[in-house]
């Protein structure tokens, strides 16, 4: 079995493989072009989709969607290669990229608790840089931060233009 990434030009084989599995299991199919289409156009074909070739022709067929908390895997196998192993293979691949995309969402939802952390930390001991913050660029707050750091005042946090020195008249 040769396992692959689909592109563009598999589009009609993989579009005749749905149609065939869905008339074999379901006794009709409402795949078309367009919807297969739209359908890869969503995925990372690099990451997200397989084919599974035997004797040389598309024997199945596979992607994967991760959409808000959905995690979704889509397979097909051609009626005249079942029993060969490929269901199987469709099932470990996508098992295996929804383990990967768990794991990617774990670290994304530790990240995510750790700004949160921070954020309450920033609350509770700098309430006027957050303030600040909201309004003004990251270098623009480092700045005040350096100049506070030195004794000297920032200016009013409602203020978006750059302090101005007093000409010598004293005005």
């Amino acid at each position: 079995m040769n396992v692959r990434r689909p592109d563009a030009t598999d589009l009609e084989a993989v579009l005749e493989l749905m149609r065939v599995t869905d008339i074999a299991v379901a006794g009709d199919s409402d795949w078309t072009a367009s919807e297969l289409s739209a359908t890869w156009a969503d995925l990372d074909l690099t990451r997200d989709a397989w084919i599974f070739e035997l004797d040389g022709r598309v024997a199945g067929y596979a992607d994967f969607f991760a959409k808000g908390a959905r995690l979704n895997g889509d397979g097909y196998v051609h009626p005249e290669f079942r029993g060969r192993g490929i269901g199987s293979e469709i099932l470990r691949l996508t098992e295996e990229r929804a383990r990967e995309e768990e794991q990617q969402r774990g670290q994304d939802s530790e990240q995510r608790s750790q700004h949160d952390q921070l954020e309450r930390v920033a609350e509770r001991e700098l309430p006027d840089l957050k303030a600040v913050v909201a309004r003004k660029p990251l270098d623009a707050v480092i700045g005040r931060q350096e100049q506070d750091a030195h004794g000297e005042s920032p200016p009013e946090p409602a203020d978006d233009r750059p302090a101005r020195q007093a000409d010598d008249d004293g005005g």
